[in-house]
């Protein structure tokens, strides 16, 4: 059979001086890619929205399938949810098909977008709604932006023909860090200080206070650190010491450099709005982290260590990500 392919004539995405890295794309994920130096909200979502037009033109419908401006019920949002964000770029398009919903859909199934990787299918229906069958292909991710995906999903027009609504979903990131507004009570200590010798006031997750303008656009100096410390903490429950200090690390120039080259790695870009899931129970405690750099005031770390936890130096927060994993290898 014929396929209608029609194809964007340009595709031109802002240059953006860093590559994405991160969780993948998932519904409703919130803090994803990096920090490219340089750019902008407006920029990212410009860039996302060029790219949700892109996969419109990309998608793949039967011959003499023809563009209508409205669905029908049941079509009302993307075919396999819509991400719960504020920084999102949803394009649309619908077409007619004179065919039944089963058949434009098994068409569907045969004929995948070029270049696009399937991502799921989903079908529903019966006891008075409305049967909506549906296909998601993933396109990837940039700095611009966390995913892009093309969902495609079939309904019955009302008189045994299809209607297909085709989506081209963005969810661009915002490069500006997010700021570390933990809690009232924040604790500062150096190298030399030693470990506090429990997190019962929960500095892991509350914070840290600092010094210094370059900290508001980065976790960690740009500088290499002469030495650090870290303090790993036990959690609140199943433990017969809660919050009680577990383990220190004291670390040379050369193990603290990889300390600070993992936290300053960590993705600051970040969706706005929405939640985040998955996280589970698992609790395997806080961490805090002194680092000394020539010439200034030692630098701290406060980060939780669970799945969702995040690590802030009392100007910005982002995920843990990474860095999480690498102390949790460090204090076990």
């Amino acid at each position: 059979m014929e396929a209608v392919r029609r194809r964007a004539t340009s595709l031109v995405l802002v240059a953006l001086l860093a590559t994405a890295c991160g969780t993948a794309g998932g519904k409703d994920m919130v803090i994803v890619s990096s920090h490219p130096h340089g750019a902008t909200a407006v920029a990212n979502q410009k860039a996302s929205e060029r790219e949700a037009e892109h996969l419109l033109d990309e998608a793949l419908v039967p011959s003499g399938a023809t563009r209508v401006d409205n669905g029908v019920k049941g079509l009302d949002g993307p075919a396999l949810g819509t991400p719960v964000v504020d920084t999102l770029v949803d394009a649309v398009r619908y077409w007619h098909v004179s065919r039944s919903p089963d058949a434009t859909y098994m068409w569907l199934q045969q004929h995948a977008p070029a270049g696009l990787t399937k991502e799921g299918s989903s079908s529903g229906g019966g006891n008075g709604v409305v049967a909506v069958q549906g296909l998601s292909y993933w396109a990837g991710r940039t700095a611009a932006y966390q995913s892009a995906e093309l969902e495609i999903g079939v309904a019955e027009d009302g008189k045994g023909e299809s209607v297909v609504r085709v989506d081209g979903v963005v969810v661009w990131l915002d490069p500006k860090p997010l700021p570390d507004s933990g809690g009232v009570d924040r604790i500062h200590f150096g190298v030399r200080d030693g470990c506090p010798a429990t997190d019962g006031q929960h500095y892991g997750l509350d914070g840290v206070n600092n010094s210094g303008n370059d900290l508001r656009t980065r976790l960690l100096p740009a500088a290499s650190p002469s030495a650090a410390l870290l303090c790993h903490y036990g959690p609140a429950l199943n433990t017969k010491q809660p919050f009680a200090l577990t383990r220190h690390v004291l670390m040379n120039a050369h193990d603290a450099a990889g300390l600070a080259a993992a936290a300053n790695n960590l993705p600051l870009s970040h969706t706005n709005g929405g939640v985040s899931s998955g996280c589970g129970g698992y609790d395997p405690g806080t961490a805090l982290i002194a680092l000394s750099y020539p010439g200034r005031q030692d630098v701290d770390l406060s980060m939780g260590l669970g799945s969702c936890a995040g690590v802030g130096n009392g100007f910005i927060r982002t995920s843990s990500g990474e860095l999480a994993v690498l102390v949790l290898r460090l204090v076990s």
